[in-house]
């Protein structure tokens, strides 16, 4: 079977990690007709990629016993080379994705005590990348990691019930600006919201809360919400805690020219007969202060589905 979570985009090439395939990297320069150029093996649940800018190596991260980052050098698009490994007790979860500045990587993590935590990963050395520093600040418990996004040298966190603000204008040694609570969490096992960033806003869904967010950070030491859409029925969140563990069905937000777009990853056991299944959201956020759902998407699987069951 095939399956990744995350793809980088560089430079006409795409790169990912599939937990049934490994480590792959496609051409684009024909856009219609991809072209895979290079493959290199890697462990299970190998789903998360990310490549550095200047495209000499790549990172996959996967969460199975532990979190662990394979190291692979991309300098030859068509022979990618594994380099070096590392691996540490925290549980990563399919959850789990990450990102990087220059010789840092950012790895959220789920630790055996039940708190959160953000490490920071020296790659300086692709042979023998090593934990030098964590988030700071960073108190949290339960879910299955923390969330992130980037913009300039500023880095935002979400738990399931926070967000938390840092400046990486040294990418080893983050800086604690702030922190916003969002959320009020009953339930310790939920799944931290996902992130959007820009220069001046935060946009945030919670799967769990059915809420979308925005967040007013051209402060970052006083963040603040601007706007939101809550308890929204037609996001159609209906996961169980169980299936949130299990990670199967995340979501996925990214912000442009004044429209959010999400994606709801739903499971599909949990939805009745007279349920709506859209898996894919446009909501308009030109007015940050007044964020408007514009239209869902119905999955055509599952419209059929339910044609076939009624």
């Amino acid at each position: 079977s095939s399956s990744w979570k995350t793809i980088s985009y560089h430079a006409n090439h795409l790169y990912l990690g599939d937990d049934g395939y490994g480590f792959q990297i496609f051409s684009l320069q024909n856009p219609t007709q991809p072209r895979l150029v290079g493959k290199a093996p890697t462990a299970a649940e190998g789903r998360y990629a990310w490549v550095n800018d200047e495209q000499t190596y790549a990172y996959i991260l996967e969460s199975w016993g532990g979190t662990r980052i394979h190291v692979i050098d991309v300098r030859d698009k068509s022979k990618p080379t594994r380099r070096g490994f590392y691996w540490d007790a925290t549980h990563g979860s399919y959850y789990t994705h990450f990102m990087g500045r220059g010789n840092y990587l950012y790895v959220p993590g789920a630790n055996w005590d039940e708190t959160l935590s953000l490490d920071i990963i020296d790659v300086s050395n692709p042979d023998a990348p090593r934990k030098i520093n964590q988030f700071p600040n960073l108190n949290a418990q339960g879910g299955v990691g923390p969330r992130m996004a980037m913009f300039g040298n500023s880095v935002y966190v979400t738990t399931p019930e926070n967000l938390y603000l840092y400046d990486i204008s040294q990418p080893g040694a983050p800086v604690f600006l702030s922190r916003l609570k969002l959320f009020t969490i009953h339930n310790p096992i939920l799944s931290s919201p996902q992130i959007f960033a820009d220069n001046s806003y935060a946009y945030i869904v919670s799967t769990d809360e059915d809420t979308f967010l925005v967040v007013d950070i051209k402060n970052p030491r006083q963040p603040k919400i601007a706007g939101n859409i809550g308890k929204e029925p037609r996001f159609a969140f209906r996961r169980t805690a169980v299936s949130n563990l299990l990670g199967e069905h995340d979501g996925r937000l990214a912000v442009k020219n004044g429209f959010a777009y999400v994606t709801s990853g739903e499971d599909y056991t949990q939805l009745g007969p007279d349920d709506t299944l859209q898996l894919f959201h446009i909501i308009d956020v030109r007015d940050p202060t007044n964020p408007i759902y514009v239209k869902g998407f119905e999955d055509e699987f599952f419209v059929q589905l339910r044609t076939k069951l009624l």
